[in-house]
């Protein structure tokens, strides 16, 4: 049964609690309820499971979600007890052709919506959290910015997870141990990958810059200009937000740079570590290094190519060795 289905049967057999609610107030509740998932566990108990939707809010969740929602208190919170379990097993309530879509795109428009490591727990198996299995607590925001495709550029919280025993700190695309910025070992690329301090990017954005080089040979700073007169919407950043929603080049140069070097290393399922401190340029450059090297030895086709037309077989009573006479210019 699709996630719609089920919430109309849960809007059946519940409309003696619901019946002062109109069906897009109740899309509004569970699309925002879902895009706050994180703020909602942040504030529970350590040992809760993150797999088990919270018995009750937060207040501070609870009066956003009844003003967004115009609805009272104790409706908000009589929503939550009949829908948390339904909203917390669904990874986006969005069905196209829905209202839920209209309800995100409002959400992601004129609410800060917070980025939240892809990790809740420490990683570090000498820790004494990871081995209570507690997750991490100790949380800092900072104000930052989103650059989509079909929203254009968003304000965001970025929100780091500190671990207190070990004193590792988790950002939304990697950990920072001794120095070194050690991008998660997940199975997939990250959807929103950071370049900057305070600036992230969607990778179809990226992979929309990397088109757009290839093909007509765009360059970065082009490419930063593509973007912010075509696709920001002449969006301003709200009031009192420290960041301005323009890119430059060098967000450009380090969204292709980190992507790249994540498609190499990921499908090999090694794990991309850089140094922390520095200039960006300088970051990750020995990454780079090491990849065009492995390229260059490797993966290339040309390396096991050989024909007639660019090779001289020579043979003796002992051996059969070839030579290349020059440097092929393509496989045919």
């Amino acid at each position: 049964m699709s996630e719609l289905l089920q919430l109309l049967e849960l809007l059946r057999c519940n409309a003696d609690a619901l019946n002062t609610l109109t069906l897009g107030k109740v899309f509004r509740f569970v699309t925002y309820a879902a895009h706050l998932k994180d703020d909602i566990l942040l504030p529970q108990p350590a040992t809760l499971s993150h797999s088990i939707a919270p018995e009750l809010l937060p207040r501070t969740v609870i009066h956003f979600l009844s003003t967004a929602c115009d609805i009272s208190v104790q409706t908000t919170e009589r929503c939550w007890s009949i829908l948390k379990d339904l909203i917390w097993s669904s990874n986006d309530f969005a069905p196209e052709g829905s209202n839920f879509e209209a309800c995100e795109r409002v959400f992601l428009a004129h609410v800060p919506c917070s980025i939240y490591p892809s990790q809740s727990h420490c990683l570090n198996p000498d820790c004494q959290r990871n081995q209570k299995g507690l997750a991490l607590k100790k949380a800092e925001q900072r104000q930052a910015v989103l650059y989509t495709l079909d929203n254009g550029p968003l304000p965001v919280w970025s929100v780091h997870l500190y671990c207190e025993k070990c004193r590792m700190n988790y950002h939304y695309n990697f950990y920072v141990q001794g120095g070194r910025r050690v991008y998660y070992d997940d199975t997939k690329i990250p959807d929103i990958i950071q370049v900057g301090e305070h600036q992230f990017v969607e990778r179809k954005v990226i992979e929309l810059w990397i088109t757009l080089t290839v093909v007509s040979w765009t360059s970065a700073t082009n490419c930063a200009r593509f973007y912010n007169s075509a696709l920001s919407g002449n969006r301003k950043p709200p009031s009192g937000w420290t960041f301005g929603f323009t890119l430059d080049s060098d967000h450009v140069w380090n969204g292709f740079m980190i992507l790249s070097l994540l498609e190499d290393l990921v499908p090999r399922k090694q794990v991309l570590s850089v140094p922390h401190t520095g200039l960006d340029q300088d970051r990750y450059k020995e990454a780079m290094q090491v990849r065009n090297h492995r390229m260059r030895l490797y993966s290339q086709p040309e390396v096991r190519h050989y024909c007639n037309k660019c090779t001289r077989w020579t043979t003796d009573s002992t051996s059969c060795f070839f030579i290349y006479l020059e440097k092929p210019s393509s496989i045919n």
